[in-house]
């Protein structure tokens, strides 16, 4: 693990306890490959330790993982992304967001316990660690 990643879990760590004794592993290449997007490597970094998580009682972090039918990673993307989509459409049309999977869309990684749905801007730049973050809710 890279000093990046020990310093991202250590800092989780301390927020969330120790992580679980049985993470769920994840393929990225193969979710990255599936979205045709590379991923933060923080957040890949976190999700290996922690898998989806909820964090402080607010906010449940979204990750590429299945087992025992609990997530359905691809459902709640595609569930996120219409809901946000036909929020929007009472914007004019030149102010409405695109979603993943249109080239540059907002790709949800988050939610809130307020209906606040958290969500990456890919076409803010081609590394994915420059995406900010987007609010929608």
């Amino acid at each position: 693990m890279g000093r990046h990643h020990r310093a991202v879990t250590i800092s989780f760590a301390e927020l969330l306890g120790p992580p679980p004794p049985d993470p769920i592993p994840v393929d990225w290449p193969g979710v990255e490959a599936w979205l045709g997007l590379r991923l933060p490597s923080s957040y890949k970094a976190l999700v290996d330790v922690y898998g989806p998580v909820f964090v402080g009682g607010r906010l449940w972090l979204k990750a590429p993982v299945a087992r025992d039918d609990r997530f359905d990673y691809a459902g709640e993307l595609a569930h996120s992304h219409k809901l946000c989509g036909a929020l929007s459409m009472d914007l004019p049309i030149d102010d409405r967001p695109r979603f993943h999977p249109k080239p540059g869309g907002l790709l949800v990684w988050g939610s809130t316990t307020f209906s606040e749905h958290l969500f990456w801007d890919t076409g803010a730049s081609d590394d994915p660690e420059h995406w900010p973050v987007v609010v929608f809710g």
